[in-house]
């Protein structure tokens, strides 16, 4: 698989969106090895960027939305789809070799649940791999660095709340909060990895701002971007491939591959 193919995201999502699921696929791709079948989707959604990081058919995927598994279901993607809550998983013990959750635990308020849950369904030795905003994540924003610049601290901390109310997110954590938590819960981190670093956070939340104009354009006109999608992509191929395979010390994201003990 092309490591470096991240404009393929623009054409079903916001381009903001876009640029964070590329660095994903990136980093996925990059340990692809580590992505052994049985796989269980933890937050599938639309099922478009497991079909895009993996080879093959993807055993069970859950989402809490029947909307998300019912698009799912078109791809043809999944042997088995379910409605259910992460924090009280429908399978038995110790059937999967992996579980992958995409920027799904950071809107989960029982996180300690969700993770007691993933031990219990994967095997031993077996792999928990998810992404999740970090704690740079609010303070890298575009909107946050001006403010915090200007000295109008009071006005950097509501965009932040803002922004996390939006986005209905709950826990951006460092990774040593993370590894206290898989420690706990019988889990130890083999590797993680920071995307996104501060000019990109720069990036994505400017783009956000058009936000709005791209979804009244796919409302008026069925099209997410408003310039050809052709032409949308070869302006920001350069950007996003200069992002996506950057590997940044600290970064808006993490990705953190966690084993069973």
């Amino acid at each position: 698989m092309d490591n470096l193919s991240p404009v393929r995201f623009v054409k079903s999502m916001p381009v903001s969106m876009a640029l964070w699921r590329a660095c994903e696929d990136y980093l996925y791709k990059k340990y692809t090895t580590e992505i052994i079948h049985p796989i269980l989707d933890l937050g599938c959604g639309d099922g478009i960027f497991a079909d895009s990081i993996t080879a093959g058919m993807i055993h069970t995927g859950i989402d809490i939305s029947n909307s998300a598994i019912k698009k799912t279901s078109k791809l043809n993607k999944y042997e088995h789809l379910y409605i259910a809550n992460a924090e009280n998983l429908p399978f038995e013990d110790n059937i999967y070799s992996t579980v992958v959750s995409n920027c799904v635990l950071e809107h989960i308020p029982n996180i300690e649940g969700v993770i007691t849950e993933v031990w219990r369904v994967v095997k031993p030795g077996g792999k928990f791999i998810f992404t999740v905003p970090s704690k740079n994540y609010n303070e890298f924003l575009m909107g946050t660095t001006v403010f915090r610049n200007l000295g109008f601290n009071v006005l950097a901390e509501k965009y932040i709340n803002f922004i996390n109310k939006t986005g209905r997110q709950i826990h951006c954590w460092d990774i040593s909060r993370w590894q206290e938590l898989l420690q706990s819960k019988s889990f130890k981190i083999v590797r993680y990895e920071y995307f996104m670093p501060a000019r990109a956070m720069h990036i994505y939340d400017l783009i956000g701002i058009f936000r709005p104009f791209m979804l009244l354009n796919l409302f008026l006109f069925g099209k997410r971007t408003i310039l050809p999608r052709n032409l949308h992509c070869r302006i920001l191929e350069k950007t996003f491939k200069e992002i996506v395979s950057a590997n940044p010390e600290s970064g808006g994201g993490l990705w953190i591959l966690a084993q069973k003990v």
